[in-house]
């Protein structure tokens, strides 16, 4: 949730600060920082095998191969497809929700 709100807020501000192409590549630039990682969860939370140490490892490995493939041709169906790509807003965005996934990691919150 971070990370999306993160997104929506940079597109916010690159939309007033700049022009809506900018906003649009902040806006893949999170997508791009955010949905992989979604897909690695998704994973992981797929081999719900506690009792497996292996098959916990092996999610893992999975989990990132696909995370890091998508991450890939996410990025290479951006450049590909959309001329109008702002590429600051875009790579600054995606630094950004990288950022708050690895904040978040180091500064775990209990749930309430």
């Amino acid at each position: 949730m971070l990370q999306i709100a993160l997104t929506v807020s940079l597109a916010l501000i690159w939309l007033v600060g700049r022009d809506a192409p900018a906003a649009f590549s902040a806006i893949i630039g999170g997508a791009i920082g955010f949905i992989p990682g979604m897909v690695y969860a998704v994973t992981i939370m797929r081999s719900n095998s506690p009792g497996n140490p292996n098959r916990v490892l092996r999610a893992q490995y999975s989990g990132e191969f696909r995370k890091l493939l998508l991450t890939l041709a996410m990025f290479v169906a951006t450049f590909a497809w959309f001329r109008d790509v702002f590429v600051i807003a875009l790579l600054s965005t995606y630094i950004a929700t990288l950022v708050a996934y690895w904040a978040a990691l180091l500064f775990p919150h209990e749930a309430s």
